[in-house]
């Protein structure tokens, strides 16, 4: 009876160790992320809660409320800079065939002096392409600014107020128009503006790069400054305005791009969303 008994016992425990043994791999294993990087995301997220709004009646408010705070950009930016910066020494420390590069890009750096001729054809070529010949020529055969700033967004995926993508929506090519970004050259401007002094030095350096004469540039310093910060403000004002979207045919983009000639954009090649 004994036996019996201790037998069955031993039965069932190997029938409880085996269930809790199978059950345990089955599961799935939850981890929980402690690197530097998880640590600053998961600040970040928890910043971003307003916990003034009322999670019941606005829930994004309460989760969302404070994720738009400029503030928490210059953080960001800069911990993505040392990160990145951290991950190129590593790569070298780990691949020592990497040594050779980082010396090719040291040269680089050395060589940049002999290189600057043709940098600088290269770049007035850009600039020519653009349109943009101020200082050079007169401002009378300047393209519209609006001409200007659809060719950089759409074709060299540089934002100045604004950023157009390509996408498909219903099998119709579309342009998606977004504000645009406070890249880290405006926000540099913005935290640490340049005086009048600097700002003359930093014209006198790019009339020399362009080998154009100072007095070529017939407007002042300080026009030149509030025009940089009218830009400024305006990317700001609408960077984290409330958004909205609107649809409308690129042939009415005609009357606002003067430049184009008429029918360029038609609505033929799809319709526009702005965000």
């Amino acid at each position: 009876m004994v036996l019996a008994t201790v037998g069955l016992l031993l039965v069932i425990g190997i029938l409880l160790a085996a269930y809790f043994y199978t059950t345990d791999t089955r599961r799935k294993k939850v981890a929980t992320c402690v690197t530097d990087d998880c640590v600053a995301f998961g600040q970040e997220l928890s910043a971003a809660i307003n916990r003034a709004a009322d999670p019941c009646q606005d829930f994004h408010a309460y989760v969302c409320g404070k994720w738009d705070d400029p503030s928490r950009q210059v953080s960001t930016e800069d911990r993505m800079r040392v990160a990145a910066l951290n991950m190129a020494v590593r790569d070298v420390r780990e691949d020592t065939s990497l040594v050779g590069k980082a010396a090719q890009f040291f040269e680089s750096c050395n060589r940049a002096a002999t290189d600057l001729k043709e940098n600088l054809r290269q770049f007035t070529e850009f600039r020519q392409s653009l349109g943009l010949t101020w200082p050079e020529r007169s401002t009378l055969y300047l393209k519209h600014p609006l001409d200007i700033m659809v060719d950089l967004a759409l074709n060299w995926q540089m934002n100045f107020l604004f950023d157009i993508n390509t996408i498909v929506v219903r099998e119709s090519p579309t342009l998606l128009i977004l504000r645009g970004r406070l890249d880290s050259v405006w926000e540099q401007d913005k935290r640490n503006p340049r005086t009048p002094e600097q700002y003359e030095v930093y014209l006198s350096d790019y009339c020399e790069i362009l080998g154009v004469s100072r007095s070529q540039v017939k407007i002042k310093t300080a026009d030149l400054i509030q025009i940089e910060n009218n830009i400024v403000e305006a990317k700001i004002d609408f960077l984290y305005d409330a958004p909205r979207q609107d649809w409308f045919s690129l042939s009415d983009l005609d009357g606002k791009t003067p430049t184009l000639p008429a029918g360029t954009t038609n609505s033929s090649t799809g319709p526009v969303t702005a965000q």
